[in-house]
């Protein structure tokens, strides 16, 4: 028993530090900054290539849209952003598919309000298709905790 014992507890620790890895180093991590950096970019064709086609992409202030109404709304601008970082992230990879929860720090301009910084709580579901990650869910709340408010001239 007790030389089972000794593989057991080594093959445990293993296991348990595979899991404790930084989430960061995931690659759906990277996949998530490139499709903030489209976003930010206003680059159409990556954010073709990373969105799929049956998207639902839900936004904080209850509107939902499909890819094609996602694509128009970056296009022209109804939502510009300028910086989007991942403040805390988990990634729950199933294989074909992953579940992403976290906060991000959205700096940006919605509409006709002025330029502002908000943080949303996020889910986000990717599906690998014919080897790439594409997002088919985006759904954001408002963060109980919000940075703080900057004074305006």
């Amino acid at each position: 028993m007790k030389v089972l014992a000794a593989p057991l507890v080594i093959l445990a620790f293993m296991v348990s530090t595979a899991v404790a890895a930084p989430v960061d180093k995931h690659p759906l991590a990277e996949v998530q900054r490139e499709r903030y950096r489209a976003m930010i970019d206003q680059n159409l064709p990556a954010l073709e290539e990373v969105l799929g086609r049956d998207l639902v992409y839900s936004h904080s202030d209850g509107t939902v849209e499909n890819r094609a109404e996602f694509l128009r709304t970056i296009r022209r601008g109804v939502i510009r952003y300028f910086d989007l970082e991942d403040l805390s992230l988990k990634v729950r990879d199933r294989g074909d598919w992953a579940i992403l929860n976290g906060t991000v720090k959205m700096d940006c301009v919605l509409g006709d309000r002025p330029r502002g910084i908000v943080h949303l709580n996020f889910t986000a579901v990717y599906e690998n298709r014919d080897g790439r990650w594409q997002l088919t869910t985006w759904q954001t709340t408002m963060a109980k905790k919000q940075p703080p408010m900057k004074a305006t001239d």
